[in-house]
């Protein structure tokens, strides 16, 4: 049976960090955005599941995820993921898809108004994002944009990793292409394949952002 993504801590954690972002700089473009609203009785429990310490500890599990997503904030703002200058040589007119990924990655290293601008200035990647959008998509996209803020001579921690699938996950989501619901379980889904192992070796979503490990070595 599957399972919806909208019931894991992951998709929750994303909600909370999208908030997050919304309150200290609201983008017109994402104004849909109807909020956090009271979880169903399902995702109380799998949350509840996950932060039990927490729990005995005497916090909500609320609690706990408004401090993680405080932490991944703090994390993905310490990371410069600004779009490089383009050259006099740069062209972006290429329609390959092979060239559609590269392209896309560099706009959303751009943030806000100047990414829906980007993006709606170019109806070929804006129909490829409406029609082709699907999870392997996501992760491409995701990968790719990992593996370019991450500078040559050492790659970035795991901690700066998630807060930058976070990031990319929020800058999708805030683009009227797709339903957000469905890029937000596209993250949720990723961070699940990638990182769960991570976190849980951590001790947890909490225990796993206590240290200040994100540094780029």
């Amino acid at each position: 049976m599957e399972t919806s993504a909208e019931a894991t801590v992951e998709f929750l954690l994303l909600e909370k960090y999208c908030m997050r972002r919304r309150a200290a700089s609201p983008p017109p473009e994402i104004a849909v955005f109807q909020g956090l609203f009271p979880a169903p009785r399902g995702r109380r429990l799998a949350l509840q599941s996950r932060t039990s310490e927490a729990a005995v500890q005497g916090k909500r599990p609320r609690d706990v995820l408004e401090d993680v997503a405080e932490k991944i904030t703090g994390i993905a703002d310490s990371i410069s993921i600004s779009p490089k200058i383009a050259s006099d040589g740069d062209d972006d007119s290429n329609d390959g898809d092979e060239d559609v990924i590269p392209r896309l990655v560099e706009l959303l290293r751009q943030s806000g108004d100047q990414l829906d601008k980007e993006i709606k200035k170019n109806p070929d990647l804006a129909r490829f994002l409406t029609n082709s959008f699907s999870y392997n998509l996501f992760a491409t996209i995701t990968n790719s944009f990992l593996q370019r803020v991450a500078p040559s001579r050492a790659p970035i921690t795991q901690q700066a990793q998630i807060a930058m699938t976070f990031e990319v996950t929020r800058r999708l989501s805030a683009l009227d292409l797709q339903p957000m619901n469905r890029v937000m379980g596209f993250g949720a889904q990723y961070l699940q394949q990638n990182f769960s192992s991570w976190v849980h070796q951590r001790g947890g979503w909490e225990r796993a952002f206590q240290e200040d490990d994100h540094e780029v070595q």
